[in-house]
C-alpha cells in the first residue's frame, strides 16, 4: 500500500510539474481564454488528472497485491 501511495504522489506531482513547466515556457499566458473559460478548464484538468492517477494507482496496487489472480 505504501508503494501505491508513493506512486500516486509522484505521478500527480510529475503531471502537474510538467503542466506548470509548459505554462512557464509559454510565458504564463492565458492562451486567449477569458476568466470564465479558465474557471472551468482548470478544475476539469485537475479532476481528470487526479482520477487518472487514482485509477492507475488502484491498478498497480491490485497487480502487486496479487488480488487480481484467478
Amino acid at each position: 500500500m505504501k508503494q501505491t501511495i508513493i506512486f500516486a504522489g509522484l505521478s500527480t506531482a510529475g503531471v502537474f510539474g510538467g503542466l506548470l513547466l509548459l505554462w512557464a515556457i509559454s510565458g504564463f499566458s492565458s492562451f486567449g481564454l477569458n476568466s470564465d473559460d479558465l474557471a472551468f478548464l482548470v478544475p476539469g484538468v485537475i479532476f481528470t488528472v487526479l482520477l487518472a492517477v487514482a485509477l492507475m494507482a488502484v491498478m498497480v496496487h491490485s497487480n502487486r497485491s496479487g488480488s487480481d489472480k484467478i
